[in-house]
């Protein structure tokens, strides 16, 4: 739970008022400072003040013990402004020329901004900022996120159901993603290999691992999205999206947004390349490999962790992005 349950009522409340006023009203930071500092005195003045936890008292501490944070959440990774290869802040400092170091990329990873004068010597100090940053949501976190809500995991579909379930046959009527060939044949427990012939396949990772998704103490099925939009007008500016839903919800709430993870925000003004793009993907795709092993996590109405495995079933995207995406 969130640090901000270990506070009494009325303090909380306090914490809710003051970040609603930031993030949803026009409250600055010193305003919503202010209303805190201000609410806590009134409670102290009430003899209701605890004096363990101490109360936060400005709204930056405030979200984070509310779990607004979105620093623990999202990860800002530098990448070329040509080329799309990521980089680190680390990489950042130590580089010696802000030009990319991909082989004749002539593209730039940083720009330099003064940030003040030191007062001993009389120098400018420098700051390297990133000329492109890729934003990315881990989904091993959105997962979690997710499990320890009470309204997506009662909305998850039981699929020990499906384990020896016959086919439909060509009479019967298909309701949702679940009635199709492909649901049970979804597998873990694989891993995929070059073969000598040049040849691409899958075997077991170890003798007897290969089983199907939905035989899992938890299986998520995902569906993977990318399409660009413009963001401006009167010029062209185009950035990317790639979003994650689950197959295994109810198909009424499987896309309402609180249900649908965003993954990657690809900057623009132009779309990257195929090859471009595989830069952009590979946090992601080093994740999902990750959940596809399994993982153990928390969730709602359980008191041990549960191992959870996910897979992606399908990509639903208009026709150039199913190209770029499955590098066809």
């Amino acid at each position: 739970l969130v640090p901000a349950f270990q506070q009494t009522p009325p303090v909380r409340l306090l914490y809710l008022q003051a970040a609603i006023a930031h993030i949803i009203g026009s409250s600055t930071v010193a305003e919503a400072t202010n209303q805190i500092q201000d609410g806590l005195d009134l409670i102290e003045l009430c003899g209701a003040l605890p004096t363990f936890p101490i109360p936060r008292r400005s709204i930056i501490t405030v979200k984070k013990h509310l779990g607004l944070q979105t620093d623990d959440y999202v990860s800002r990774i530098p990448i070329c402004d040509v080329c799309y290869k990521r980089y680190s802040l680390d990489d950042i400092q130590k580089l010696d020329t802000p030009i990319c170091t991909v082989s004749r990329c002539k593209g730039n990873i940083y720009r330099t901004k003064r940030e003040h004068t030191d007062p001993a010597t009389g120098e400018d100090r420098f700051k390297r900022i990133p000329v492109k940053v890729l934003v990315y949501c881990p989904i091993v976190k959105a997962v979690q996120r997710f499990l320890l809500r009470s309204t997506f995991v009662k909305n998850l579909r039981d699929t020990s159901q499906d384990i020896n379930r016959a086919e439909l046959s060509e009479d019967d009527l298909m309701h949702d993603i679940h009635d199709g060939a492909e649901w049970t044949k979804l597998e873990v427990g694989l891993k995929r290999v070059c073969l000598p012939d040049g040849s691409i396949t899958d075997i077991e990772e170890s003798p007897g691992s290969r089983r199907p998704l939905v035989s899992c103490d938890v299986g998520l099925s995902m569906t993977l999205n990318i399409d660009w939009f413009g963001i401006t007008e009167g010029r062209p500016h185009s950035s990317g999206a790639v979003y994650i839903s689950f197959n295994n919800l109810h198909r009424s709430v499987r896309y309402l947004t609180h249900n649908v993870h965003l993954a990657l925000v690809i900057p623009g003004p132009k779309e990257p390349s195929l090859e471009n793009l595989n830069y952009c993907l590979e946090p992601l795709m080093d994740d999902i490999h990750r959940l596809y092993k399994g993982l153990y996590m928390r969730m709602y109405g359980f008191q041990r962790p549960r191992e959870v495995h996910a897979a992606v079933l399908c990509e639903n995207s208009d026709i150039p992005a199913t190209r770029k995406l499955t590098g066809t």
